[in-house]
């Protein structure tokens, strides 16, 4: 097919999927058709549209060399790993992705989570707390249970951080492993309060409002077994009751009064 510089483009589109132009990577577009075409492209179907269509359009390809690295790898020397969230094959030359992302990352080379953000004038990369998990449960209003937060995000010891929780603020909030888990002592709260969560890092703010995290509960006694026992001590004491079985450690701290 002979080049025609006036009328439209010479387009050749790339695809992993089928060999539908429509679905393809432009590798190639100009108003001429060179002899030789290099690109730097990993592919299954390779289209040609021409400038002009009908029944008499056609071209002869008389060559298409292979050369390259395998689909997990970029460099001249081929030893470099493209980035793991790549969606398909990456650049040759410098691994930026060149189909895309797999869902939940960003960035030219996916390595940025959705929930980041890059400030376009410094590249400091800022991202949201998630919160996956806050345990225990439940524990006495009186306040005192040591929480422990699990999630992505969540700062490092030198951040500023603060936790409410179900409405009550968590105080001494400390990063147990960076990023992904911390502790903090739940203060007096009552039990209508069950629901809600707030994370602030370095006033990156995260708010779940409607999901039950946490909640107080009024312990009960309803009675003690044996009510007498030996003076010199060792007897077992059975206590039955309600929300008394809170988890965490150093929960109980329980005493006997004398009747007089």
């Amino acid at each position: 097919m002979e080049n025609n510089p006036t009328g439209g483009n010479h387009t050749i589109y790339a695809s992993n999927s089928s060999g539908i132009w429509e679905n393809g990577t432009v590798l190639y577009r100009n108003k001429s058709l060179p002899t030789v075409i290099y690109v730097d492209a990993v592919f299954r179907y390779m289209i040609y549209v021409p400038p002009i269509q009908d029944e008499n359009s056609s071209l002869e390809i008389c060559e298409v060399g292979i050369v390259g690295c395998l689909p997990t790898n970029y460099g001249p020397l081929c030893d470099k790993t493209c980035p793991k969230h790549c969606s398909g094959p990456c650049n040759l030359k410098n691994g930026t992705c060149t189909f895309g992302c797999l869902n939940g990352w960003i960035g030219h080379k996916c390595d940025i989570d959705v929930h980041c953000m890059v400030n376009s004038n410094t590249s400091v990369v800022t991202c949201v707390p998630i919160v996956d998990k806050v345990y225990p449960s439940s524990g006495p209003v009186n306040g005192g249970t040591v929480v422990t937060i699990t999630g992505k995000y969540l700062g490092n010891i030198t951040d500023n951080i603060s936790v409410n929780i179900s409405g009550v603020i968590c105080n001494d909030v400390t990063v147990t492993i960076p990023n992904t888990e911390l502790t903090c002592v739940i203060g007096e709260g009552n039990t209508n309060q069950t629901v809600g969560i707030s994370v602030s890092v370095n006033s990156t703010n995260y708010s779940n409002q409607t999901y039950k995290y946490f909640s107080f509960k009024e312990p009960r006694i309803i009675n003690v077994s044996p009510l007498k026992g030996i003076v010199f001590g060792g007897t077992t004491v059975t206590i039955r009751g309600e929300h008394i079985d809170f988890k965490g450690q150093d929960r109980y701290n329980i005493s006997f009064c004398d009747e007089d």
